[in-house]
């Protein structure tokens, strides 16, 4: 069998990322098994919007993380996740009866990783958020918007979160591209980076 274009020039890319020390997610030494062993603790909310999708974009965001970081085994989690949320939503484009067409989520997720075994915290950080959508005039169009934007906020906020804590178990740098790693005034000491 002669070897293709597209074959040759997939086995060069697969050389040239071993070389360089790439390795997988999810391969068998990769952070994918540390991801697993984390414990994620429901979010809390530092949230000046007052609606009633304070406890939704929790829950939102939970689901995300449990999704992003895969199921755990039963057991003990070496580690354990907590969130908090901060969230604004702030008035974009006014029509002609000034009421706004679009709005914007401004959420923030500062997240702290504690090693369970001794308590200390072993990576926190920020992930901020900016998501807009359509206010329509119609009720249930209006709702069903602020909803999706609040689903694609909290599920951004946990790839961010995701993709923090893989560069931290693979060794590499907590901080990266859409990673904030300085305090925001708002942000309790606890959730404070070192």
């Amino acid at each position: 069998m002669k070897p293709t274009p597209v074959l040759i020039a997939l086995s060069v890319a697969g050389l040239a990322l071993s070389g360089c020390g790439f390795t997988p997610l999810y391969a068998t030494n990769g952070a994918g098994a540390a991801l697993a062993e984390i414990d994620i603790h429901p979010p809390k909310t530092n949230t000046e919007y007052k609606g009633t999708a304070e406890d939704r974009t929790s829950f939102l965001l939970r689901q995300s993380l449990i999704d992003e970081l895969t199921s755990r085994n039963a057991g003990p989690a070496r580690y354990t996740l907590d969130t908090t949320i901060t969230e604004r939503r702030i008035p974009r484009g006014v029509r002609v009866n000034n009421v706004a067409n679009q709005y914007e989520i401004n959420m923030t997720v500062a997240y702290v990783l504690t090693d369970s075994a001794t308590g200390k915290i072993a990576l926190s950080g920020f992930a901020p958020v900016i998501v807009d959508y359509d206010s329509a005039d119609p009720p249930y169009a209006g709702t069903v918007g602020a909803q999706n934007g609040e689903e694609r906020a909290a599920q951004q906020a946990a790839i961010q979160v995701r993709l923090a804590l893989a560069r931290y178990f693979a060794g590499r740098p907590a901080s990266g591209p859409g990673m904030v790693e300085t305090p925001l005034p708002n942000a309790s000491p606890a959730l404070t980076p070192p």
